[in-house]
């Protein structure tokens, strides 16, 4: 009776720790995300299981994370259009299925602790499969404290772009920036805090990094140039009448008053992608497609 409850307990153990060395499942982020995001009330306007449908021009850079081809990725986009919760599922996937330590630089250290209290929290509150790998804030030894998270294979940090200790101490795989033109100039007196960040990924082969940011001035944008090293792909929409794909301009955007003051019954050319009463836009969810161009060995993907 003895040695049969050994067994069992041997094979417990055992079973634990093959599980361990199982591969991740082959997933991009957008499929895990799919599967396994939920939106938490306290940052989402529609809580819930995330639809990439929401949010279509997300797909491309969430894919772009799982491309072994690619490291770097940039973001240029207006505010409140998803790029926070980009980052976030960036986040999540690297818990679940590739871990590795995180550094998640912010503008300011304040800022650091909101985002972590606001978005990183819940999110692991109300994700089960990451629930399961970040331990309870709770536990006296849960490691899970306002500015760093453990997790079995890895450690999300967060800081403030000040912070030189912070961004030039330990080894680093994934380094995320956020709101990156509100970062300081200089982390203290040891320069660019993008460039002290990313020498904390040297020693890895596999590493991946991206930075997402609303730009301020032209001309004097940090995102502005980052993204301008890269392959600069930019979201466009299928036109439902022409086919082609085209990306909005300010300029094609048509009122109707201006038609009739203009005496125009109808757009002239496939460029016009506005059109009709009151704004309405040829954007028919399920036919928009994002073009993406091809992606060389290791090159930075502008998006």
């Amino acid at each position: 009776m003895t040695s049969r409850l050994a067994a069992v307990r041997l094979n417990k153990v055992i079973a634990k720790a093959m599980a361990g060395m199982l591969p991740p499942d082959d997933l991009t982020v957008t499929e895990w995300a799919e599967q396994n995001r939920r939106l938490s009330a306290e940052s989402a306007a529609e809580p819930g299981p995330w639809r990439t449908e929401r949010t279509p021009y997300l797909r491309e850079p969430m894919n772009a994370w799982t491309d072994p081809k690619i490291r770097h990725i940039v973001m240029v986009a207006a505010s409140q259009v998803g790029k926070s919760e980009f980052l976030n599922n960036c986040i999540g996937y690297v818990i679940d299925q590739d871990p590795g330590s995180i550094l998640f630089v912010h503008p300011t250290t304040i800022d650091a602790k909101e985002y972590s209290k606001l978005r990183i929290a819940p999110m692991i509150r109300d994700c089960p499969t990451l629930r399961k790998k970040v331990s309870d804030p709770k536990s006296r030894d849960s490691g899970n404290t306002i500015l760093q998270k453990t997790y079995p294979g890895g450690i999300l940090t967060m800081c403030g772009s000040t912070e030189a200790h912070a961004l030039a101490s330990k080894p680093i795989r994934y380094v995320l920036g956020d709101e990156r033109d509100r970062w300081a100039l200089s982390a203290g007196n040891e320069g660019d805090p993008w460039d002290l960040a990313m020498a904390r990924q040297t020693t890895f082969y596999n590493a991946k990094s991206g930075e997402v940011s609303t730009p301020t001035v032209k001309n004097a944008s940090a995102i502005e140039a980052a993204y301008a090293t890269g392959t600069m792909e930019r979201w466009k929409s299928r036109c439902p009448h022409c086919g082609e794909y085209h990306e909005i301009q300010w300029a094609d955007i048509r009122f109707e008053h201006d038609d009739h003051h203009r005496g125009e019954k109808d757009l002239q050319g496939p460029q016009r992608l506005l059109c009709l009463p009151r704004l309405r836009l040829h954007l028919h969810r399920g036919g928009n497609e994002a073009r993406s161009g091809k992606m060389g060995g290791g090159q930075p993907r502008r998006l």
